[in-house]
């Protein structure tokens, strides 16, 4: 017994040795890289104290490209650089087992020493971090409360912050759920939390003299509340996460990290004549080599391209057949990256379209999984295969299946929420049914229904729609263009190679071009 406690306390001692004391090889070569960029870009004094404020966060390569951004933001703008710490305290499972383990998790988590040895990595003192995510949040359960739907959640506001659809992915991605559970303790637990985030971070920044706001991301509480928040409050927020642009400013019509797709035809308009024949020359040649199997700027986060023309399992509809594919999305993902969508998540999208195929046995439907899905897919995947094993005209496709062999065979539609298979499948002639806001939106290469009533027409008439009037396979070069091609309004791909990677803190902005014009959307910045 006393071997035993002995040897759980020595567990304890270690584990907090690596975590909150221990600093490795690459963490202790963060202050080379640090001396460069302050070389580099050197602050000016303020008097004012106006600051940008960045993440403080356990990842060096976020860490590199925030610092990087920061320091040449703050050396043309005249800032200041302060920091706030990004974790949270229930981006776990809270232990409420007994006093002792609910306090121990709270130390492992968050502790002096742990703040000191990240001010130590980055070269940071402990006074330049203004805000923190982190508060404990109390061994008490939250009490139930008493939501009866999941759009309840996505509708959660708190002192005028949407935070529904911010909590909504949180929970799938830090609890690993494919859909919500209502009654569950943890959702309680992040809606508790987020509600206290709202009310801490509008206290905080009347603190302060911040100007701007510097995050890779806004899904998820941890980016999202703060950012949400600045906007509400008119303060600039400005991300740096998509491999789409190089940096962003958001709006409160389009607080998402993603490219605010609302503006690509009114930006493509302004670019001038004698160019918009090259430009959607340049697109047509990319797309065509994505679906020739290369992997380009827009699908770097892939592992692999799902148009290999290295076919490893057979993929044969019979020819008379009446089918359709169903792109799957990664569960765990955010559904919400580009605003509302018809469907609470891609689970629930999942479901409504399988029981709607049941009663349409005469069409058969394809269910391709996600080539880039996190491991816990697979469980869900096999849930939903058990529960619709009995039904012929329901085919599940491994992931390895190339999307070429599809094409080849020419489905007469496919589904999808928002994925990329969009505007590849319509630009091959596929009819293309999408279930909320994505990159496409604003053209009409795609069918978008408005409402279920309007999704499950084409649910039970696949075969009989074609693609949409208002299909111009010249839309699609255009959107291709300004989604994957287009940065600002000096820099494209044609001028500017750009290099994001997050995982080793690369992102090569050039010293000598002024930040203003690396932005894809500016508005408060240049006025």
């Amino acid at each position: 017994m006393i071997y035993r406690k002995i040897k759980v306390l020595l567990t304890i001692i270690i584990e907090f040795y690596k975590r909150s004391i221990l600093i490795n090889t690459e963490e202790k070569k963060y202050l080379e890289f640090l001396n460069d960029i302050k070389d580099r870009y050197p602050l000016l004094k303020n008097n004012n104290n106006d600051i940008i404020l960045i993440p403080l966060i356990d990842d060096i390569g976020t860490m590199k490209v925030a610092t990087e951004l920061a320091y040449k933001i703050a050396h043309e703008k005249g800032l200041q650089i302060k920091y706030f710490y990004v974790h949270c305290a229930i981006d776990g499972v809270v232990s409420r087992v007994n006093v002792f383990k609910y306090l121990l998790q709270q130390f492992q988590n968050f502790n002096f020493f742990w703040l000191y040895k990240l001010c130590r990595i980055y070269g940071i003192k402990p006074r330049a971090i203004i805000i923190s995510n982190y508060f404990w949040p109390g061994f008490k359960k939250p009490d139930q409360l008493g939501f009866t739907t999941k759009k309840q959640i996505l509708d959660i506001k708190f002192q005028n912050i949407r935070v529904g659809e911010l909590i909504y992915d949180t929970y799938l991605r830090f609890r690993s759920k494919y859909t919500i559970e209502l009654d569950d303790i943890c959702l309680a637990d992040i809606i508790r939390y987020s509600e206290k985030m709202v009310d801490l971070w509008n206290r905080k920044i009347k603190s302060y003299n911040i100007k701007m706001l510097l995050v890779p991301y806004t899904a998820y509480h941890h980016w999202g509340i703060p950012a949400y928040v600045f906007l509400d409050k008119k303060i600039n927020v400005i991300t740096f996460g998509s491999h789409n642009y190089i940096i962003s400013q958001l709006s409160p019509q389009h607080p998402y990290h993603s490219k605010n797709f609302h503006l690509y035809p009114q930006k493509f308009e302004n670019i001038d004549n004698t160019e918009v024949a090259s430009k959607k020359s340049l697109a047509k040649r990319t797309l065509d080599k994505r679906l020739g199997g290369e992997i380009d700027s827009g699908t770097l986060y892939m592992r692999q391209t799902a148009f290999s023309s290295d076919y490893t399992l057979d993929f044969s509809p019979e020819k008379d057949q009446n089918w359709c594919v169903v792109f799957l999305h990664c569960f765990f993902d955010s559904p919400h990256i580009y605003g509302e969508t018809l469907f609470p998540d891609f689970y629930e999208w999942i479901i409504h379209i399988l029981n709607r195929a049941i009663n349409n046995e005469n069409t058969f439907f394809y269910l391709k999984e996600h080539p880039n899905a996190l491991p816990e897919n697979r469980q869900v995947v096999n849930l939903i295969k058990e529960n619709f094993k009995q039904y012929p005209n329901i085919v599940f496709l491994s992931a390895k299946v190339s999307n070429v062999q599809i094409l080849q065979k020419s489905p007469k539609a496919i589904f999808t929420v928002y994925g990329t298979v969009a505007h590849e499948f319509a630009f091959k002639g596929i009819p293309v049914v999408v279930a909320g806001q994505n990159p496409q939106s604003n053209y009409g290469f795609t069918h978008q229904p408005e409402s279920v009533d309007e999704f499950n027409y084409y649910l039970d008439n696949i075969g009989d729609f074609q693609l949409p009037k208002a299909y111009n396979v010249e839309d699609i070069y255009e959107f291709f263009y300004m989604n994957y091609l287009y940065y600002s309004d000096k820099y494209d791909s044609t001028n500017f190679s750009k290099n994001l990677n997050l995982d080793k803190g690369i992102i090569n902005v050039p010293q000598e071009i002024p930040i203003d014009d690396l932005f894809f959307n500016m508005n408060v910045l240049s006025q």
